[in-house]
C-alpha cells in the first residue's frame, strides 16, 4: 500500500483551505446545540434547527453541480466563500437563536452550492488509479481540523466565548476566499462547458447500481445528520454524561487526532480493497461505536470510545467520495455528484427533528438505537451493488 500524498496544487489548496475553515469552525460548532439553548431555544427548537442545517447543506447541490458544469469549478468554489463571510459576522453579533440559526443555514446553503465543484475538481486533478488518495487527503485535512479545532476551542473558549470564536471563523473564511481566488486552477473540460444542458443530461441514467447507492447513502446521510453534523452527541455528552463544554471539545479533538493518524492508510485501503466494502463496514463501525459510546459513563471511557465512530466517519467519507467520483460520467460529473449527494441529504435532514421527537418520547437512548439500525441498513443496501469501484 502506497501512502504517498497528492502533489497537484488544486488538491493541496482546496484541501488545506478546507482545513483552515473547518478548524476555525470546529472551535465552536460542536457546542452549537448547547449554545442555541443558552440563547433561549428549547429541545424541539434545536431539533428543528439541525434539520434545517442538514437540509441546507444538501438542497442546492444539484443546482451547484449544474452551475459548476456551466461556469466552472473555480468560480463555484470562490464566490460562495466570499458570500459566507458576512453571514458569520451577523451570527457572531446576534443574541437571538433564530438569527444565529438563519445565518448558519445560509452559510450551509452556500457550501451546498460549492461542494460538487470541490469533489469534481479533486477528481479531475487526480489520476484515475489514485482518486482514493486524493479524496483521502481532503478527508485527512477535515480530520485534522476536527482534531485541532476542538483542541483550539478547549484553549480559547474560557477566554473568548462562542461569539468571538464565530467571528474568528469569519476572518478565516475571508482569508481562504482570497487564497482560493489566487491559487486554484480551473479543471472544467472545455467540451463540457460548451455543451448544452440537454446534451449533458444524455449521460444521466438511473441504473440499478445508482439506485442502490441512493438508498444506502440516504441511510448514511440520516446517520450523519443525527450525529456527526447533528445535535445528539453533544447533547448526550453535556446533559446525560455531564461533560463541561471544554471536555466535549477534548473528546472531539482526541478522536479526530486518531483519525488524522489513520487517514493516509484509509485512502490506500479504498484504492486497494474497493470503496464498496470499505464504505459498508465503516457504516457498521460507526453505528456500533456510537451505540456503545452512549452507554458508557465516567470521563475517560466515553472519550476513548468515541474514537471508534470518529474513525468510522473518516473511512465512510473517503469511500463515499471515491464511489461518487467513480460512478459519475465525465461529461456531467459535477451535476451527477450534486444530485447523488442532494437526494440522500434531503432525506437525511429529517433525522434530527425525528430523533428529538423520539428522544422526548422514549428517552435519550432512542436516537442512538436508531443510528445503530441506520448503520446496519446502510451496509445491507450497499451489498447488492454489482459494480465494484476503485478496486486497484
Amino acid at each position: 500500500m502506497s501512502l504517498s500524498f497528492p502533489r497537484h496544487s488544486n488538491v493541496l489548496v482546496a484541501s488545506w483551505s478546507v482545513f483552515a475553515i473547518m478548524a476555525a469552525t470546529f472551535t465552536w460548532y460542536p457546542l452549537l446545540p448547547l449554545y442555541l439553548k443558552e440563547l433561549g431555544a428549547h429541545s424541539r427548537d434545536v431539533g428543528l434547527a439541525y434539520t434545517l442545517l442538514g437540509l441546507s447543506f444538501f438542497i442546492l447541490q444539484g443546482i451547484g453541480g449544474i452551475l459548476s458544469d456551466r461556469i466552472g469549478r473555480k468560480r463555484m468554489i470562490v464566490a460562495p466563500t466570499f458570500m459566507a463571510v458576512p453571514c458569520l459576522v451577523v451570527a457572531a453579533a446576534s443574541r437571538n437563536w433564530l438569527v444565529v440559526t438563519g445565518c448558519i443555514v445560509t452559510v450551509n446553503l452556500l457550501s451546498s452550492l460549492q461542494w460538487p465543484s470541490f469533489l469534481a475538481m479533486i477528481s479531475e486533478s487526480s489520476e484515475k488509479e489514485s482518486q482514493g488518495k486524493g479524496f483521502a487527503f481532503l478527508e485527512l485535512t477535515v480530520a485534522l481540523s476536527s482534531a485541532l479545532g476542538p483542541g483550539l476551542g478547549y484553549i480559547l473558549l474560557p477566554h473568548l466565548g462562542v461569539r468571538w470564536l464565530i467571528l474568528l471563523s469569519a476572518a478565516t473564511l475571508a482569508g481562504c476566499a482570497l487564497w482560493r481566488k489566487r491559487c486554484l486552477k480551473e479543471t472544467l473540460p472545455s467540451q463540457i462547458a460548451a455543451a448544452s444542458s440537454p446534451e449533458k443530461l444524455k449521460g444521466f441514467q438511473l441504473t440499478r447500481d445508482i439506485l442502490w447507492c441512493l438508498v444506502s447513502f440516504s441511510f448514511f446521510s440520516t446517520l450523519l445528520c443525527c450525529t456527526y453534523s447533528g445535535p445528539f452527541v453533544a447533547l448526550q455528552a453535556g446533559e446525560q454524561m455531564h461533560f463541561r463544554q471544554e471536555q466535549i471539545n477534548l473528546m472531539f479533538g482526541l478522536s479526530g487526532l486518531v483519525a488524522v493518524v489513520l487517514s493516509p492508510f484509509m485512502g490506500a485501503m479504498v484504492d486497494r480493497l474497493g470503496a464498496k466494502w470499505i464504505y459498508g463496514w465503516a457504516c457498521i463501525l460507526t453505528a456500533v461505536g456510537l451505540y456503545f459510546w452512549h452507554l458508557s459513563d465516567g470521563l475517560v471511557s466515553p472519550i476513548l470510545l468515541y474514537i471508534l465512530p470518529q474513525c468510522g466517519y473518516q473511512l465512510c467519507f473517503v469511500a463515499h467520495d471515491t464511489m461518487l467520483a467513480d460512478v459519475a460520467p465525465s461529461r456531467n460529473k459535477s451535476l451527477f455528484i450534486g444530485l447523488l449527494v442532494m437526494a440522500p441529504g434531503i432525506i437525511g435532514s429529517a433525522g434530527p427533528i425525528l430523533g428529538m421527537y423520539a428522544s422526548e418520547r422514549l428517552g435519550s437512548q432512542a436516537p442512538f438505537l436508531c443510528v445503530l439500525v441506520l448503520g446496519i441498513l446502510a451496509f445491507m443496501t450497499i451489498v447488492p451493488l454489482k459494480k465494484e469501484v476503485s478496486e486497484g
